[in-house]
């Protein structure tokens, strides 16, 4: 039977220890009493991240997996734990701000066709990450690659492009990131939790495209601010260069399997090219340069050889509910 409580938050660790006493403060500060359940998921970390939860958040429930299943394979375990009307997955190097939780409660409260919704994501110096996120098409690639984005009035280009903005969007059919997803349960029990095949990567972006492909609807909640360094899990294991060639193998793989590889191959030569072009513009700073040409050679490389778009998940049946 469902619980009366709102709200269950899924947080998975990975080399998480260093970033976890600020979450774990933003938890104990934000969280309203009895009314939000933590699951926190020890997807066999190889530090201590476990232990500084129990210490730091002893009211959280700790689930451990025998070996490193990937962010979906981590969240889909917790999923039976989950009772609530709501579903919050949340990066342990993000932080709530106070109201955030009860904001985006409420924002869902009163958008019954959206599925998954995120708050605004915000770094430390207070620049916005993009989380208005389309599903991939060929024109937009080559409209960025030729530069006739630069021609459109802002309100145009938010609308066609969706290249992150969030103060004009609320309700979309593209794909939100998963660092601090709230999705709505009865969709969850609908559509499936996230695919398991998918060990790193392009989980949220599938999730997403099978809500709206079930006539769900994805959102941002603009009163909601969450802090979120990214990557910093990722960074910790492998160094930023490959976190940046995991982020593109990820996003070709489900691209691949939602459509085609001659498709595929395409979108990454145009965007390989379109990258390279604004990392060689004189206003671009050299910090960002160096990131974007490294990730216009990981689209490049894979046009030539794709990643495998296979899902183990899928060829064992319909979706799952229990992430079985």
């Amino acid at each position: 039977m469902m619980s009366t409580s709102a709200v269950t938050i899924t947080t998975v660790l990975y080399n998480s220890a260093h970033t976890l006493p600020e979450y774990c403060s933003a938890i104990t500060r934000t969280l309203p009493d009895g009314d939000t359940k933590v699951l926190v998921v020890d997807n066999a970390s190889p530090d201590n991240s476990a232990e500084v939860v129990r210490t730091l958040l002893p009211n959280a429930c700790v689930l451990y997996s025998e070996r490193n299943i990937g962010f979906a394979g981590a969240c889909n375990l917790s999923w039976p734990h989950v009772d609530s009307r709501y579903w919050l997955l949340l990066n342990p190097d993000a932080r709530l701000t106070p109201g955030a939780l009860s904001a985006l409660t409420s924002w869902m409260d009163g958008h019954p066709r959206v599925a998954a919704v995120t708050p605004r994501l915000q770094t430390a110096t207070g620049a916005l990450h993009n989380v208005v996120r389309p599903h991939d098409t060929l024109w937009r690639p080559l409209v960025e690659l030729l530069r006739l984005h630069k021609l459109m009035p802002r309100r145009l280009r938010t609308r066609w492009l969706l290249p992150g903005s969030d103060r004009m969007i609320e309700e979309f059919s593209g794909w939100i990131p998963g660092a601090a997803m709230m999705v709505r349960t009865a969709a969850v029990r609908e559509v499936g939790t996230l695919d398991d095949s998918l060990f790193m990567y392009g989980e949220d972006r599938e999730w997403c495209w099978r809500l709206v492909q079930a006539g769900w609807r994805v959102g941002v909640c603009t009163t909601a601010t969450v802090y979120h360094a990214g990557g910093t899990s990722t960074t910790a294991t492998w160094g930023d260069e490959m976190r940046i060639r995991l982020e593109v193998e990820g996003h070709l793989r489900v691209t691949c399997r939602l459509r085609g590889r001659t498709f595929t191959r395409a979108m990454a030569a145009l965007t390989a090219l379109s990258l390279k072009l604004t990392a060689l513009q004189p206003k671009t700073p050299r910090q960002s340069a160096v990131s974007l040409s490294v990730r216009s050679q990981a689209y490049a490389r894979s046009v030539f050889h794709l990643p495998n778009a296979t899902s183990s998940r899928a060829a064992r049946g319909p979706w799952s509910a229990n992430g079985s």
